[in-house]
C-alpha cells in the first residue's frame, strides 16, 4: 500500500483498513507518503506533471519489485479513488488465468478503466467494441490494449517477468504517462 500526493485523509483511511484486514493477506507492505505533496513542475493538485508521473511509475515499480522479491503469486494495483464492492472480485480475476486482468469499474459516464483501442502514439481511440462492453451488452473477459487504475498481475506467468513501469522500456518513445508506458510494457511482454 503506497500513498502519494494525498490532499485528503486517504492515509488515515488506508491505515484503518490495513489494521482491520491486513491479516487476511499473505503480505501487505505499507509505504507512507514518500514523495512531495506537490511537484515543482505542477500547475495545481490535479495537474499531472512529468515529475508526478515519474513518482507514480517509481512507486508502482517498487511494488512490482517487492512482490517479485517476496515470491508473490499475484499483485493487485488499486487506485484509492476506485472501490471494489463485490467481495468475489479478486477470486474472479484470478480465475481468468491471465497475466494482466482488470475488473470493469462502474462510472456514471462512458469512462472506465480500460480502452478498446489506442492510436499509434498510445492515446485513447474510441472503437465500436467499447460501448457495448462498457454498457455490459457484451459480457466476458476481453483482450484490450489498455487497463489502468485497478488491475491484477499474475506473477507466476512467464510474461510477467517482462512487465515494468519504470524506467520505460528501451524501445518506448511515446508520452511519459504511467498508463501508456505500462500498456507498452504489456504489449512487449
Amino acid at each position: 500500500v503506497a500513498v502519494d500526493h494525498s490532499e485528503d485523509n486517504s492515509t488515515a483511511v488506508l491505515q484503518e483498513w490495513l489494521s482491520r484486514v491486513g491479516g487476511l493477506y499473505h503480505r501487505v507492505e505499507w509505504r507512507g507518503p514518500e514523495g512531495p505533496r506537490s511537484y515543482p513542475d505542477e500547475e495545481g493538485p490535479k495537474h499531472w506533471s512529468q515529475s508526478r508521473y515519474e513518482q507514480v511509475m517509481r512507486l508502482r515499480q517498487a511494488a512490482l519489485e517487492s512482490a517479485r522479491a517476496n515470491w508473490a503469486d499475484y499483485l493487485l494495483f488499486l487506485d484509492a479513488d476506485n472501490v471494489l464492492t463485490n467481495p468475489d472480485t479478486l477470486g474472479l480475476l484470478m480465475a481468468e488465468n491471465r497475466t494482466v486482468v482488470a475488473p470493469m469499474l462502474e462510472s456514471r459516464a462512458a469512462y472506465s478503466n480500460f480502452w478498446c483501442g489506442m492510436t499509434a502514439q498510445g492515446y485513447y481511440q474510441r472503437t465500436p467494441a467499447y460501448l457495448p462492453i462498457r454498457r455490459r451488452e457484451r459480457r466476458g473477459c476481453f483482450a484490450v490494449p489498455m487497463v489502468h487504475s485497478t488491475f491484477l498481475l499474475d506473477l507466476r506467468k512467464e510474461a510477467a517477468e517482462e512487465l515494468r513501469f519504470y524506467p520505460p522500456h528501451p524501445d518506448y518513445t511515446g508520452a511519459f504517462d504511467d498508463i501508456i508506458v505500462f500498456a507498452f510494457s504489456c504489449r512487449r511482454a
